[in-house]
């Protein structure tokens, strides 16, 4: 039902959308569906709506060939024990995801490697399956091994910590991994741990402290 008003309204745009003759053909009003029917909002130009459908087509396609290599990435050299730099443009990176990093991991999209990161990792999501050790920045990260270092991120989930994590949300849990490990930092509005750690939050919340649930400050040492 949903979907064939959204067809309908749709058909509709489409058909009240006129093009001027003049040297403003390049641009459309842009209407939205509110309680009274259609609003006018802006003008976008055409043009640059095209460009976006072609990137985002092609992000599409290159999403579909990624897949089919695993897990989303396509490297230009394969066998290779580590580098110091892993740079990419997801879902193509230079090196193959089973490479160790000891330098700079960065990527336009997505850094994902399943070996150890030893340096600075940039992107807006991180994922590493082994070890991570330096500084790791992104929008959204997770660590399934053990993590040293400061990891600046919106949302960050690691399973082992003994560095810091700074984000609106810090988890350390046991079901990424071996939750015993974690005895760092977490600075953020929410933080999550399964183990030992301090943690300093609007609210914090630890699973083995002697109160689980507290605001600004919560710590828990020991197993």
């Amino acid at each position: 039902m949903v979907l064939s008003i959204g067809m309908e309204w749709i058909e509709r745009f489409e058909n009240d959308l006129q093009f001027e003759n003049t040297r403003n053909t390049d641009k459309v009003f842009i209407w939205s569906l509110g309680r009274y029917g259609f609003h006018e909002h802006r003008m976008l130009n055409v043009k640059t709506m095209r460009i976006k459908f072609v990137l985002l087509l092609i992000c599409g396609i290159a999403s579909l060939k990624a897949s089919a290599h695993g897990l989303g990435t396509i490297s230009l050299v394969n066998e290779r024990r580590w580098t110091a730099v892993q740079i990419g443009i997801w879902p193509l990176q230079l090196f193959d995801k089973s490479t160790d990093v000891y330098g700079l991991n960065c990527n336009l999209f997505l850094t994902y490697q399943n070996k150890d990161v030893y340096g600075l990792s940039i992107a807006p999501f991180n994922f590493c399956g082994g070890d991570v050790k330096g500084i790791t920045i992104g929008l959204d990260s997770i660590i399934e091994g053990h993590h040293s270092g400061v990891l600046v991120s919106l949302v960050s989930r690691v399973s082992s910590n003994n560095g810091i994590q700074i984000g609106l949300v810090n988890r350390c849990k046991e079901n990424f991994g071996d939750g015993d490990n974690c005895g760092g930092l977490q600075i953020g509005l929410f933080n999550d741990s399964d183990a030992s750690g301090f943690q300093i939050g609007l609210l914090n919340h630890n699973s083995k402290a002697w109160v689980k649930w507290l605001p600004l400050i919560n710590f828990h040492f020991g197993k």
